[in-house]
């Protein structure tokens, strides 16, 4: 069951957690979505998040379920709103760090590791277009990537 913030206008709200998981080299890792709604888009892993689950235990889960693989070393980032016609998301980005386990897609067709300056190049869902632009000035503001 979906953890609705509260409603707003007649509005649901939901709360997903996304993981921005570099590699060893400082690469970031995103995923193709395969089918349901916006397939073919890229996107940063993660998930809804349910009743009684903590934000970083959302973030655990949901990396295992989607990719096979452990992360470490999470740290919240930035959150933003994004709008809708269903329901407005309440979408909360972790960085972490890639641990271990081969990837093995289970809701995606594709991923890759990309640098974050590339990251425009790739069709992403438009609720991910802002957190790209923050992690853009972010790590150049910082020579990293």
């Amino acid at each position: 069951m979906t953890k609705e913030i509260y409603k707003f206008k007649g509005m649901k709200k939901i709360t997903v957690v996304c993981g921005l998981i570099f590699d060893s080299k400082g690469l970031i890792l995103i995923t193709r979505r395969s089918g349901g709604t916006h397939p073919g888009e890229w996107e940063f892993p993660g998930g809804k998040l349910e009743d009684g689950e903590s934000e970083k235990d959302c973030l655990h889960r949901e990396i295992h379920e989607e990719l096979s693989i452990s992360i470490a070393n999470e740290t919240r980032y930035f959150e933003l709103m994004h709008n809708l016609p269903e329901f407005t998301a309440h979408l909360i980005f972790y960085t972490c760090d890639y641990l271990a386990g081969e990837i093995f897609l289970q809701v995606h067709d594709l991923y890759r590791w990309v640098e974050i300056k590339d990251l425009l190049n790739y069709d992403f869902l438009k609720s991910d277009v802002d957190i790209i632009k923050k992690l853009t000035v972010d790590f150049k503001k910082n020579d990293i990537n």
